[in-house]
């Protein structure tokens, strides 16, 4: 995920809840039930294929990783922060690590919020895991309730592509594309209501993912990108 202005992505989250309307065809989205955070931010989660919005357009399609962990304090009200990783163009491009920070609604564990650190959770992004299965290795994970249906006739729908209430992606505990499971999983998904039509190849192989810093919103300047084409130096914050 790539934000340059706190105030545009305020601005943007009050817009997109303002307006976001679920349309009459598109199917009640429910998240999955008896969610174990624990379980599923104990390992990292690869990216095998997401939709393409505004702030994920194709080029950043290259070694997408998500990495979560609990703050030892609450930072800005969130206590997750959540590492997401990327390459610009190719497997060996530029690194893009964004540090963010989650919460989660505690009477629906499922449905976190996303975003960058200094923006208020009242406002953050959703950041749904709709379908998740540890034993299998795959999560799927939604910018919340779709809204825009795919014009088939199929009952399905997708999200917005703006700053926030957007996107679609399917996760895998393995970095290595099973491409079985990702069919598996695209059917999952649009049993759950989403058009899984807008989901693009996100190219794992050949991503070298040694020595990469940890989760630690504290120490990254919220709201900026962090390049990175090797390892930052022990004890010192990622340039921004």
């Amino acid at each position: 995920m790539k934000f340059t202005s706190s105030t545009l992505f305020v601005l943007a989250c009050a817009l997109t809840s303002t307006f976001a309307a679920v349309d009459d065809e598109c199917k009640k989205v429910a998240v999955q039930q008896d969610f174990d955070y624990d379980t599923y931010a104990s390992k990292p989660w690869y990216v095998q294929s997401q939709m393409v919005t505004d702030i994920a357009p194709p080029s950043d399609f290259f070694c997408v990783r998500a990495r979560f962990r609990l703050l030892d304090e609450p930072l800005n009200g969130y206590p997750i922060g959540v590492l997401v990783e990327n390459r610009v163009d190719n497997v060996t491009g530029v690194r893009i690590i964004n540090d963010l920070c989650s919460f989660s609604d505690p009477s629906d564990p499922a449905k976190l919020v996303l975003s960058i650190c200094n923006v208020p959770r009242e406002v953050a992004g959703d950041y749904w895991i709709v379908r998740y299965n540890e034993e299998e290795g795959y999560a799927i994970i939604a910018g919340g309730q779709p809204t825009i249906p795919s014009g088939r006739g199929d009952g399905l729908c997708k999200t917005g592509t703006g700053f926030t209430q957007s996107g679609l992606y399917i996760f895998t505990r393995e970095q290595k594309r099973d491409e079985e499971l990702v069919k598996k999983v695209m059917k999952v998904a649009e049993e759950a209501g989403y058009d899984s039509s807008v989901l693009k190849f996100v190219d794992q192989e050949g991503c070298d993912y040694a020595d990469d810093p940890e989760p630690n919103p504290k120490e990254a300047k919220s709201g900026k990108k962090a390049k990175s084409a090797k390892k930052p130096k022990s004890g010192k914050k990622i340039k921004l």
